[in-house]
């Protein structure tokens, strides 16, 4: 990917977590960090555990520094909420 491409969905990222209200986020970091702990590998899973215990400023944190994998999870935490798993 581009640099220009990188920071357009960068930009796009910003604007989204900055459309977050804390309940949207609160139950996005539940999902994200429940396919984290299942799906990733020790360093994610490690992150994921520490998405469970944050608040929201830091949860906000770690979507802001892993934003393609914060999508990617987030993807396999509805898919686990929709299988009955969460």
């Amino acid at each position: 990917m581009s640099l220009p491409n990188k920071l357009a969905n960068l930009a796009a990222f910003e604007q989204r977590v900055n459309a977050v209200k804390y309940h949207t986020l609160h139950d996005e970091a539940y999902l994200v960090s429940a396919a984290m702990k299942k799906y990733g590998g020790s360093f994610m899973t490690s992150i994921g555990n520490a998405l469970m215990h944050a608040d929201s400023k830091n949860a906000e944190k770690i979507m802001v520094a892993w934003p393609d994998e914060w999508m990617t999870y987030l993807a396999y935490g509805r898919e686990m909420q929709r299988s009955g798993e969460l």
